[in-house]
């Protein structure tokens, strides 16, 4: 590890298990003129480097963002990378104008400007775009890409950063590169192709999908890649399935640049059932994908559920009792902190040497390696100790000692 040279101490480095003890760096703002709460959550800066979005809503709040940033730690955890979790949130009052939404974001970044210098890596979430995230460099008066070539100079990267041209480093990072989405769900339903095969075909199984935005279109493309039938998609307005198959080219086209589903338009080419918005865990598939929203399940009639698997594609889909629920039912979940981690995997890999990253290709291919041999050692844990996917995944991220 290159030596640590930010703006901040570094703290003495800690096992794994330490880090989930609690949070080094935990903030709460309040915006005077709107009454807007900003939170910042860092679990450690020992690594360095530490990496996670920016949620924006009515409905964020500490306890939420505190989460989030615990569940970024176990995705890099549960690979053993030196990258530690965070999370970025604004819960913004009903009514706010587009312009104190603008001045919110600004104050924030005002106040978080040392962490966003030195160690801090912020992306867009829910909530947030990309240019919520320029707003933020432009408040702090530096350029983001040299925001993150000097925090990635605190890693074993910083050799390489030293010697890369900026638009190579752009064409790699996550923060910049276009195929991260993509990545996101080919991880996703390689991930279940690993636990399904040799006992099911992945052109056998159906889906259901809550949520149509970015990740739920990358997950809509994955499944058709592999074979799979997509039954149902559920937006916001509701639901629409077809027992025969929806055509996913089709649904893609129908999608808005707001994660919606034109019914008009999706109707003009093929014939569909709708159905109201909480009904789409009861739908009868084989794989269930939450890619909307926190605590789906908690929205819904989880007596329901008759899929053989859950795949966890939004952040905080389930909580831990949930989870032994449905594994008590005898469903499988695929937690997000070990199959919606393909971002902040090949991330971490980059950080850590392990990978090259002058290649995307390649950087995907060993990303997918790396996340499929995880995921086999974790299955093989939860048989041998009878218990779930999260639990064995969790207790391999506490397994680890990166003193």
């Amino acid at each position: 590890m290159a030596q640590y040279c930010g703006l901040l101490p570094k703290t003495k480095r800690r096992p794994w298990p330490a880090l989930f003890m609690h949070n080094e760096i935990e903030l709460t703002f309040t915006h005077e003129a709107s009454g807007a709460e900003m939170y910042l959550v860092i679990c450690t800066t020992e690594f360095g480097v530490a990496a996670g979005g920016l949620r924006i809503g009515q409905d964020v709040t500490f306890a939420m963002v505190s989460r989030l940033a615990e569940t970024m730690t176990k995705k890099f955890a549960v690979f053993n990378l030196p990258v530690a979790g965070a999370k970025c949130g604004i819960r913004i009052p009903p009514g706010t104008t587009a312009e104190s939404r603008n001045e919110i974001i600004s104050s924030f970044a005002s106040k978080i400007k040392t962490y966003l210098r030195s160690i801090l890596l912020i992306g867009h979430d829910l909530g947030s775009g990309m240019a919520d995230i320029r707003r933020i460099y432009d408040t702090i008066a530096i350029h983001r890409l040299v925001a993150i070539k000097r925090i990635l100079a605190n890693t074993a990267m910083k050799s390489l950063i030293q010697y890369t041209p900026d638009f190579i480093i752009r064409s790699f990072l996550p923060a910049y590169s276009d195929s991260g989405l993509d990545l996101t769900g080919r991880a996703m339903i390689n991930s279940l192709a690993v636990l399904t095969s040799p006992l099911k075909k992945m052109e056998e199984l159906s889906y259901a999908v809550q949520g149509a935005g970015g990740v739920g279109q990358s997950l809509l493309a994955a499944i058709d890649q592999s074979g799979g039938t997509v039954k149902a998609i559920a937006d916001i307005h509701g639901g629409v399935s077809s027992a025969a198959g929806l055509p996913v080219a089709r649904l893609l086209a129908a999608i808005n640049d707001k994660g919606e589903l034109d019914r008009d338009r999706l109707g003009r080419s093929i014939h569909f059932a709708e159905f109201p918005g909480d009904e789409w865990s009861g739908q009868d598939v084989d794989v269930l994908i939450p890619a909307a929203v926190s605590d789906a399940f908690a929205r819904c009639d989880r007596g329901r559920v008759t899929a053989d698997y859950i795949i966890e594609a939004a952040n905080l889909a389930m909580d831990d009792g949930m989870d032994r629920y449905f594994h008590g039912k005898g469903i499988t979940v695929l937690p997000d902190f070990l199959v919606n981690s393909a971002i902040c995997c090949s991330f971490g890999l980059m950080v850590a040497n392990k990978i090259s990253p002058y290649n995307n290709r390649k950087i995907a291919k060993a990303t997918l390696r790396y996340m499929a041999e995880t995921l086999k050692e974790v299955h093989q844990a939860a048989k041998d100790g009878g218990v779930s996917l999260r639990e064995a995944a969790y207790s391999r991220c506490l397994q680890f000692d990166r003193r």
